[in-house]
């Protein structure tokens, strides 16, 4: 398995003002504060808050209760796993 790192290859000539441009859109690439505090804190402050109403929504059917706990189980984790996604994708 090889292991190369991605590289850029530019041919031309850059402006400085490209020059600026490029470097900014590399270093706008990161993972901010912003996006760590609601990607990996109310992740999972979401996927408890859907098991916690998936479950009560089930007791109300005649699903017995392994059942009603692994299917609020995944779909807590669904919904965790969508909003770190949605907020990785997007901040």
């Amino acid at each position: 398995m090889s292991t190369t790192e991605p590289s850029l290859h530019l041919t031309g000539k850059l402006r400085q003002k490209d020059i600026r441009r490029l470097t900014n859109v590399m270093r706008g690439a990161t993972v901010g504060p912003t996006t760590l505090y609601y990607a990996g804190v109310t992740a999972p402050v979401i996927g408890a808050g859907m098991a916690l109403l998936s479950s009560a929504a089930f007791e109300l059917t005649s699903m017995n209760a392994y059942w009603r706990t692994m299917s609020s189980a995944m779909i807590a984790a669904m919904a965790g796993i969508v909003w770190y996604l949605i907020f990785m994708r997007w901040a």
